[in-house]
């Protein structure tokens, strides 16, 4: 019964978050530079988590920035997500690879943006052999010219969901 208090917590953050203005973009649609800024956070989620840099990583999320794994726990706060994704890649994702496959972006609000995208997760160190499918939810902001990420939440796909994406 969360839903309520983060649903709260994101429309108390996105009041507050800087409007993006472009006059060359339509009401409703992200300017080309935000969406290029945007496009990359996902581009630098790959590099650093192949390269296991959970420093990198951790700084496309805002200081006060909050991640909830696949298996849902939530790390709050930049420092915090760092340290507890350093801990999973010196052990279980110390030989994985994980890719990103965008398939929305969505300007919610100026400033705000959501973005899903479809992701594959090989070498988890608990089952070498086996692929594991998932789909990423992020909220991401721009709070003084940069875009970084408010709120992410990962989730593994499994039966149904599963099978409608490999279609």
């Amino acid at each position: 019964m969360r839903t309520p208090f983060i649903l709260a917590w994101l429309l108390a953050a996105c009041a507050s978050a800087p409007a993006s203005v472009s006059s060359s973009s339509p009401p409703g649609e992200l300017a080309t530079d935000d969406l290029r800024k945007v496009n990359g956070i996902f581009q630098q989620w790959e590099r650093a988590w192949q390269d296991h840099d959970m420093r990198a990583w951790a700084q496309l999320f805002h200081e006060d920035g909050r991640y909830v794994t696949w298996f849902g726990e939530v790390f709050s706060g930049r420092d915090t997500i760092e340290s507890r994704m350093a801990e999973a890649h010196r052990t279980v994702f110390r030989d994985s690879i994980q890719l990103s496959q965008l398939e929305e972006i969505k300007l919610i609000a100026p400033g705000v943006v959501v973005a899903r995208s479809f992701t594959t997760l090989k070498g988890d160190a608990r089952d070498l052999q086996s692929t594991i499918y998932g789909r990423k939810i992020l909220i991401i902001t721009e709070r003084n010219g940069e875009w970084k990420i408010l709120y992410g939440q990962a989730v593994r796909l499994s039966g149904r969901a599963l099978d409608a994406v490999r279609q």
